[in-house]
């Protein structure tokens, strides 16, 4: 009788572990599969965010080559205004020293 309740208890316990063995297994590839799937996640996710980042890079390239370009227009605008304005200023100087000069020669200076 305490052979056979041996027996069974050992039979019963190799049970116990072999089940227990085969529900750590299962959770374990579980877990592995879900590993997998988020490294797969995650890699799919970070491809999408460099390729919106290479999207959002090349507009603001446009938008800086845009601005760039107004930039530039307005300061050449600003550059021929400036010389327009030397132009004349530098006839009107050219005018004053001439009126200082013939007044210098008539006032005896």
């Amino acid at each position: 009788m305490e052979f056979t309740f041996l027996v069974g208890s050992i039979a019963g316990n190799a049970g116990l572990v072999a089940i227990a063995g085969y529900l750590i297994r299962k959770w374990m590839e579980r877990l592995e599969d879900g590993l997998k799937q988020n490294r797969a996640d995650v890699e799919e996710t970070s491809k999408q965010l460099a390729e919106d980042l290479k999207e959002s890079v090349a507009m603001h390239k446009v938008e800086i080559k845009e601005t760039n370009k107004e930039l530039n227009a307005n300061l050449r605008s600003i550059y021929d205004q400036l010389r327009v304005a030397n132009g004349r200023t530098a006839k009107i100087e050219g005018g004053l020293m001439t009126v200082k000069a013939l007044c210098d020669e008539r006032h005896g200076k």
